[in-house]
């Protein structure tokens, strides 16, 4: 069992033309929209979403996400949670095996004293069982619906920061000035 994830920021031309796409490829998949988050207040309109998608439409529905615009940031990252399965369902049918047994303790109480503590105990493993089970069943949704979060961005109409462009452009306009300069002199 590999439960696999995905980080992607993604700057597209229109925000309120590439939302709507989101919840299209995840249903087209078979996944859901888990959570998300929207900024529409200002000029630059974004949103962040975390969707979930069946293992295997993971790396479709990241190509297509990818479609949306221009990719800015994308990371994927994948857990082997095998062990940690296999672990719980271990520790499930030893505690399943300790409840029969102490249901038949149970049904041999003969005083107050012994019902109530054999009760207890019933209890305690009951609980642990409740708890890995869903320990357990968290992990297998882990490993069956891989997750995807994702953020889209409008660009924000500044230039991008380019190491060195302030001096090139200065060095440009001086060059330029002073043949205009040898060229007024003329």
């Amino acid at each position: 069992y590999v439960s696999r994830t995905g980080t992607l920021t993604v700057e597209v031309r229109s925000f309120t033309e590439a939302e709507p796409r989101v919840a299209m490829i995840v249903d087209t998949a078979g996944g859901y929209v888990e959570q998300s988050s929207l900024s529409l207040d200002g000029t630059v309109k974004s949103g962040w979403f975390r969707v979930r998608v069946p293992q295997d439409k993971f790396s479709a529905v990241m190509v297509e996400f990818e479609k949306l615009g221009t990719l800015r940031q994308k990371q994927i990252g994948s857990e082997d949670v095998s062990t940690a399965i296999v672990d719980l369902e271990a520790r499930i049918a030893n505690l399943r095996r300790q409840e029969l047994r102490l249901g038949e303790l149970l049904s041999q109480a003969k005083t107050l004293d012994e019902v109530l503590r054999v009760e207890n105990e019933l209890n305690r493993v009951r609980y642990e069982i409740e708890s890995y089970d869903g320990q357990l069943k968290w992990l297998r949704n882990r490993a069956t619906m891989a997750t995807v979060q994702l953020t889209l961005r409008e660009p924000d109409g500044s230039t991008p920061d380019v190491p060195g462009a302030d001096i090139w452009r200065q060095i440009w306009k001086a060059f330029v000035a002073t043949w205009r300069a040898i060229g007024r002199f003329l």
